[in-house]
Formats: C-alpha cells, sequence, structure tokens
C-alpha cells in the first residue's frame, strides 16, 4: 500500500495537469459580435429638469457618462470617459471628476474648466458651491469655489473635510509646525477653531455645524480620545477628563440638546490558552468566534455638564440610540437565540436616563421601526402591529394583515402604512385608519422617504420618517400582470406620473420640486430606453440604447400558467430562439430557483462575464428555447420532491409546443437552484443534461454542519428557512432520505456538470465535491469545476468568462448535433451512449 500511494500522487497530478490543457472553447465570434452592447445605469438630473446625465455601462468598461439635453432628445450632446463621480452645480453646471483631475462644464455652451491634480470634488447641498481637494503635489489644499468656478476660498494640507447639510464646511490640516488644525471653512472666511499635538483621524459634525466631536490619537503611545468642541463658545471638553478609559476605537451618534451616544471600542484580553477553541452546548454567541475578542462600552455624554454614564448592562448589554435624549433601548442579543431561526426574538428594555433604570419592554420580532423623535415604534406581529409609546411604555395593536412598511410623519402625528390595494394613514391622536389613496389590485410602497438605519448588527431597527407636507411619491405594483406605475399623492389629490406598465422600469430621478421625473424603461423585445416627463407634459423618450440590437424587437416570449399537484397556480416564463422557425425544433435549457416571474420584463443583455455562468441572451443567440419556471416550495414532502412536481408540471404545461425538442432539455439551477438541479438529476428522465453551481448535495450532512458564512448552524436554514423541512433529522429521517440528492446518485441517467468556489462558506465546495464522488463511484459521466479563491458567485472576470463559456459548451455538446469539445468529451465515460 505504501508503493501506490505515492503513483496515487502521480496520477492525479498527471491527471490535473493534463485538465489544466484543456480549455473552454473559444466563442469569440459571438463575443465580438455582442461587444458593443452596453446598459444605462445611475440617472442624474438637473433641478430644472432639462440636463439629465447616465453611465454607459459596457462589460469590461463601466465609466462612460452620457448627457443629454431633454429639448433635444435623439443621442446624448456630451459625453466623458472614465469618470469617478458627477453632480449638477446650479442649474446649467455639471461637476466631474476622473483620474486625477475635475471639470466644470457649463451647459448648453459646452465650455470647460479644468482642475488637475483634484482627487476628490463634492457639491455643496444648495447647489450653489463645490469643493475641490487637490493631491499632495498641489499641497492637499482644499478650494471652495461659486457654482461658476470662482475661488471663494483655500486652505493647504488638507487630510479629510466635512460638510453639512446646512453646507457647514470643516476640514482638519496638518499644521506645518506641529500637530493639526481644525478650520471652519465659509465664503470670505476661514476660522482655525481647534489645534491640537495629537493625530486627528475623523470629525464628528452635528447637523446644525455648531458642535464638532475630534476623534484624536496621541503621536507617541497612540492613546485615542474625543474632544468635544462647542464651536460657538470656542471651548473643548475632553472625554478623557471624566472617563479615563483606554480604548481602540470611538463610534459617535448625535442624540440632541448637547447628547452624545458613544461606543467605545476596547480589546480584550487574549485568552491564555490558544491551542485549544473551546464550543460548549449552550453557547449562544457563536458568531463571536469569528471575529478578534472585542468589547463594545456604550456610554451617553453630555460634555457641557462633565456627564459620563454608561448605557446597558451585563443582562442587557447592547444599547441603541432612538435619538432621544432621555430614552434608549437596551437588548440581549443571545438572550433568546436557540439557532431554530435566522432572526430569533429580541427581548426590548427601555431605558430611562433621567430615573436611571431599566423596564422590559416587550418580546419582539427582530424589526423595530422609530419616529424621528424617538417617541414612538412599531414591530410587526401577526395580523398587524404593535404600537409603542416609549414614554408612557404603553402597547397597543393596529390591526390589518394588508399593512405592510411603516413610514412615521416627520412632525410625529400619522403613521404611513404601504401594503396591498392602497396607502394608509394611523392618526396617533385619535387611533384611527383611514385610506389616504385607493390603488385597488397594486401592491403601493412609498419611493421618496427617509430612512435612517440605528448601528445594529441585531436586528433591523431604524426610523422611518416621510413628509407630509409635500406629495407622496408611490410605487404600484402588480405581481398578477407583472406591471409597474408610479402616482403622486398630495393633500387628497392623485396623480398618476408613471401610468402602470409591462415595461421594467429603473434608476427613476426627480427634482426636490417633484415636477421633473425621467427613469429608464425596458422589456424582454426592447433595451433600456431612458424617458423624461414633465408633470405638466407627456412622457417623452429622450434615448434608446443599443439600437445596433435589430434580433431583440422580434424575440418571442411567452408567460405559461400551470399548478402544481397542490393546485397552487404558478408561472413560467419561455423564451423563443432568436431568428425563430416554425418549422424547425429547437432544444431547451431550463433554468430553476424559486419564483422568477417578475424577471419576465428584463432586457436579456447578453455578457460572457456572469457571475453564476447563466446568460439568457447567449443561448438565444445560439438557438436555445430558455425556461424560467416557478417553484413553490411547500415544506410537506420536502424541497426536493415539490422542486420536482413543479418542474414537471412547469413542462407538461410545454406539451402544446411541438418545436421544442422534448429529447434535448437541460436543466440548470445555482445556490438552492443547484440543490434543486442535483435533486431532480436523481428523479427525473426528461432532461438530457443536468448544470448544478453550488448547491447542497446531502442536506442530511447539511443539517448537521456549521455555515461560516453566516456564523450559524446550517438546521436554521435546513429546517426553516428555503429548504422548509419543518423539523429536524432525528424527527423525521425518512424525509431527510427521500429529499437527499447524495443518497440516489445511483439514479442519475444523463451527464453533470457540477461547479463551485474553493472558498465558498456559504455552501461549502465539499457538496460538489461529495455529489461528484457519488457520480463517478456510481460510474456516471460527470465534470465538476472548482474555482480557485472563489466564494458562492464568481467576482474575478476571468473566472467569470470561464465558467460562462464552459457551460455554454457543454450545453452545446449535449443539446445540440455533431459538436465536438475536447474538455468534455476526454471526462465522459461513453458519449455515444448519450
Amino acid at each position: 500500500m505504501k508503493r501506490l500511494y505515492p503513483l496515487l500522487l502521480l496520477f492525479l497530478f498527471l491527471l490535473l495537469a493534463a485538465g489544466q490543457e484543456l480549455t473552454a472553447q473559444d466563442h469569440s465570434e459571438l463575443k465580438n459580435e455582442l461587444s458593443s452592447y452596453y446598459r444605462l445605469a445611475t440617472l442624474k438630473m438637473s433641478e430644472n429638469g432639462r440636463w439629465l446625465t447616465a453611465w454607459k455601462a459596457y462589460d469590461q468598461n463601466r465609466d462612460t457618462l452620457l448627457v443629454f439635453d431633454i429639448t433635444g432628445p435623439g443621442k446624448p450632446v456630451e459625453h466623458r470617459i472614465k469618470v469617478k463621480s458627477v453632480a449638477f452645480v446650479g442649474t446649467n453646471l455639471l461637476l466631474t471628476s476622473r483620474l486625477g483631475q475635475a471639470e466644470l462644464l457649463e451647459l448648453p455652451e459646452f465650455k470647460s474648466t479644468h482642475y488637475a491634480g483634484v482627487n476628490n470634488a463634492q457639491v455643496l447641498e444648495n447647489k450653489k458651491q463645490f469643493l475641490l481637494h487637490y493631491n499632495k503635489q498641489k499641497q492637499n489644499k482644499l478650494e471652495l469655489r461659486q457654482s461658476d468656478g470662482h475661488l471663494l476660498n483655500v486652505v493647504n494640507r488638507v487630510v479629510r473635510f466635512f460638510v453639512t447639510k446646512d453646507n457647514q464646511i470643516y476640514a482638519f490640516a496638518e499644521n506645518p509646525d506641529q500637530g493639526y488644525d481644525v478650520f471652519r471653512i465659509m465664503e470670505n472666511t476661514i476660522e482655525k477653531v481647534y489645534h491640537t499635538s495629537n493625530r486627528i483621524s475623523y470629525l464628528d459634525v452635528a447637523k446644525d455645524g455648531q458642535e464638532i466631536i475630534i476623534h484624536e490619537q496621541n503621536q507617541q503611545d497612540s492613546v485615542s480620545n474625543l474632544v468635544f468642541l462647542d464651536v460657538q463658545a470656542k471651548k473643548s471638553y475632553p472625554l478623557n477628563e471624566i472617563l479615563p478609559t483606554t480604548f481602540q476605537r470611538a463610534f459617535t451618534d448625535e442624540i440632541g440638546d448637547g447628547v452624545h451616544f458613544l461606543k467605545l471600542i476596547v480589546p480584550k484580553k487574549q485568552q491564555q490558552n490558544e491551542m485549544v477553541d473551546i464550543w460548549r452546548g449552550n453557547d449562544k454567541r457563536l458568531v463571536e468566534k469569528f471575529y478578534p475578542p472585542i468589547t463594545v462600552m456604550t456610554y451617553i455624554w453630555r460634555p457641557r455638564e462633565h456627564f459620563i454614564r454608561k448605557a446597558g448592562t451585563d443582562k442587557q448589554p447592547k444599547a441603541l440610540n432612538i435619538r432621544n435624549n432621555r430614552y434608549f433601548l437596551s437588548i440581549d442579543p443571545w438572550k433568546l437565540q436557540d439557532y431554530l431561526s435566522d432572526q430569533p426574538p429580541i427581548q426590548l428594555f427601555l431605558y430611562d436616563l433621567e430615573d436611571d433604570n431599566y423596564v422590559v419592554l416587550d418580546t419582539i420580532a427582530p424589526q423595530y421601526y422609530l419616529s424621528g423623535n424617538g417617541n414612538y415604534a412599531l414591530s410587526p406581529v401577526e395580523n398587524g402591529w404593535k404600537l409603542y409609546h416609549l414614554p408612557s411604555k404603553g402597547i397597543k395593536f393596529i390591526e390589518g394583515k394588508h399593512l405592510s412598511m411603516p413610514w412615521f410623519s416627520t412632525d410625529c402625528k400619522f403613521i404611513i402604512f404601504q401594503g396591498e390595494g392602497a396607502v394608509w394613514q394611523w392618526d396617533l391622536k385619535t387611533e384611527t385608519l383611514t385610506c389616504l389613496a385607493k390603488f385597488d389590485e397594486y401592491i403601493t410602497k412609498i419611493a421618496n422617504c427617509k430612512r435612517e438605519a440605528i448601528k445594529s448588527t441585531y436586528g433591523r431597527f431604524s426610523m422611518r420618517q416621510v413628509n407630509l407636507s409635500n406629495p407622496l411619491l408611490i410605487e404600484l405594483y402588480d405581481p398578477e400582470t407583472n406591471q409597474t406605475g408610479y402616482s403622486l399623492w398630495h393633500k387628497g389629490k392623485t396623480e398618476i406620473i408613471i401610468p402602470p406598465t409591462s415595461h421594467y422600469i429603473s434608476s427613476l430621478t426627480y427634482n426636490q420640486s417633484l415636477n421633473c421625473f425621467s427613469w429608464l424603461e425596458e422589456n424582454y423585445n426592447q433595451p433600456s430606453q431612458l424617458v423624461c416627463r414633465k408633470t405638466d407634459k407627456i412622457p417623452i423618450a429622450i434615448y434608446q440604447s443599443n439600437k445596433q440590437d435589430d434580433n431583440i424587437s422580434s424575440l418571442k416570449q411567452e408567460i405559461i400558467s400551470y399548478t402544481n399537484s397542490k393546485e397552487t397556480p404558478l408561472k413560467g416564463i419561455l423564451y423563443y430562439p432568436l431568428k425563430y422557425k416554425p418549422s424547425q425544433k429547437y432544444p431547451m435549457v431550463v433554468h430553476i430557483y424559486e419564483k422568477q416571474n417578475r424577471l419576465a420584463n428584463r432586457y436579456p443583455f447578453p455578457s460572457f462575464y456572469e457571475s453564476i455562468g447563466f446568460n439568457i441572451r447567449l443561448l438565444l443567440e445560439r438557438g436555445y428555447f430558455v425556461y424560467l419556471p416557478d417553484i413553490e416550495i411547500t415544506g410537506k414532502n420536502g424541497p426536493g420532491m415539490d422542486a420536482l412536481d413543479c418542474v414537471n408540471h412547469a413542462l407538461d404545461a410545454l406539451a402544446y409546443n411541438p418545436t421544442i425538442n422534448k429529447e434535448r432539455i437541460g436543466l440548470i439551477g445555482h445556490s438552492f437552484g443547484g440543490y434543486e438541479t442535483d435533486y431532480i438529476a436523481t428523479r427525473s428522465d426528461r432532461f438530457a443534461t443536468f448544470v448544478s453551481g453550488s448547491g447542497h448535495s446531502d442536506i442530511v450532512w447539511d443539517s448537521h454542519s456549521f455555515n461560516y458564512g453566516f456564523q450559524i448552524p446550517d438546521y436554521v436554514r435546513i429546517e426553516a428557512n428555503m429548504y422548509k423541512m419543518g423539523v429536524p433529522f432525528s424527527s423525521d429521517k425518512g424525509l431527510y432520505f427521500k429529499n437527499n440528492p447524495a443518497y440516489h446518485a445511483e439514479k442519475v441517467n444523463a451527464p453533470v456538470l457540477l461547479w463551485t468556489g474553493t472558498e465558498d462558506k456559504n455552501v461549502t465546495p465539499d457538496h460538489t465535491m461529495a455529489f461528484y464522488n457519488a457520480l463517478c463511484r456510481n460510474e456516471k459521466d460527470v465534470i465538476a469545476l472548482f474555482y480557485k479563491n472563489e466564494g458562492h458567485v464568481l467576482f474575478q472576470q476571468q473566472t467569470q468568462n470561464d465558467l460562462t463559456n464552459r457551460i455554454m459548451d457543454w450545453f452545446n455538446y449535449f443539446l445540440k448535433d455533431s459538436v465536438e469539445c475536447e474538455w468534455i468529451s476526454e471526462g465522459m465515460n461513453k458519449k455515444d451512449a448519450q
């Protein structure tokens, strides 16, 4: 046996070397043909609505900027390449930055002023001024300029600058003598407001610009400190005078009225015995196994009063700032953690700063939405919402399963609910629910609102506000017809901005007055076009992308309706091959995951750089039907059986179509779709080949494994989430065995291509290797691709291109006649038998 081991290693080495020589086939002809295709993205609009910019993104070049004039639709009036940032200054000026320089473009004259050596450019909120921060060769100077480019002020040796929403500008700069200076920069004056011999790393500037927290570090011993600066009184208050605690890093939140919320990161002492990592059976904090040992200490600080108090206790260690200078939330995120859900409930405590006490408020789902003043909060419960009034600690129930995401009015008098069929308003005083605007058949969503996340890694805590003195922009979506529209509501009146359309709408942008709108509009047979509308006029198509795409307008698509065995209505998207001829028969590729119907109105953009290797357009170009059926996982029979049932019914629904070659159908899926593909491969004889990426092949194993991507046991996902098994393996082993691909590998009767990233922490590559081994042991035709230094999806363009090419090779090889491919044929046992 000892003599055989080196021979085995040599054989594996030679096999690997041989495999490396067998590359994917050259699809350069198709790639060159499609290389001129591009996407439009990220619209920006001038306040008067006349000028628009859009990014033009090719597969390998995504930094081209187009400039449009809506008074002259048809083509861009200007373009720039290698642009990093863009913003409108004033009404007819455009500021861009790229490759160490900035450009101020005057419209419509198209006169340019260039500024060399610029690292960063920023337009102020008022659009009347802008800042240019130069590189070291230009002495790191910071210039404040008028919208027309006129120089107003300049500061040299600036390290960083900060701008508030009120256009207050602060910067810290290296002092040529010693230390650092903090400057306040205005149109006519520059005021030095602070000097220190320490190194400054950051400034937290209050919204009104009158208070600053300066993050300092002693240049001798690197000890950190915070200094509160009252700008108007020109007085500073160092934190270490009242809290002599050594910390590594600090995060600060402004609360208001001179109160600040501090999180100090303190390194923990390393364990004495580092050779063993102990995992205890009652450990609820497994996530901490994967991060450096730290302690987060939370404080409430009133600098002017020399007041500091710790927030949170040993039992409720995580304190949350809710923008209320008296009340704070405190939680123990691990107390109710049982690892049966990826979002366990949280026991919520309310801390009263004045009384210095903690009260149990409630046990909630890990979703909590707060008013802007921190007095009210909402958390979802079955058939409605719980409403909390924090000062009184009162809790009330708002009934309505149709009520979805809530928004508090900025004056804290109302709650606006989006949801099914309407937008509703809850009056906090009268406790009544009324319909603001009715939109039958549509799911509503408020589009112009303000959301501020509360800094917490546990649950979803956020402040959600909407200003009812301004119009509400409401998105309307009909899931049955896949139509989207937009409407304005203001003071009881409704105005349709974009009539509900089957086109896919994206990048909606608008001016502050909400009387000018622009968006991108596309469909399966129409490349993206730029559309603009003023509220008193009809929409105008400004620009059509990819005009060279002559074939796409003739692309045929059908929405296939079918049901599973439980009579659940489902849909599938069927794309016909480009240049389709009814007299011919064509192979078909079926892609599966879960619900895919919302993709029906997306333009099939051609790309060889796909993170999962699947591109609809490439297959259509090569003469394939492409089918995207929906799958419904119910939980009773198991995910594999449910997927098989749905796919069988989806295929049955195509019986009417004689041009689909039923003997040449391939199935492809990734992640959960990869698991579904693996399972169906063991139970179906309706497919000529399979392609599975990063999928679980052994759910019995996975139900006892650990997910290193999310740092939780993976039985969470298997039992409760996507797989919906409903019970642990120990309670129903038969259900797990029945739905486990690896246990039925001997039943596979068609070639399988597997792929994964070797660094995948979500679905580890062991699953691909296990299914590969099971297929090999049962003498099935299989090839597995292991992409080095890649994860659950592929990010490197070289590997994306390789995978996309190989998947195209694979389908061409097994679904078409007389196609030779060396890297595949070398790995097959018997092609002639297929």
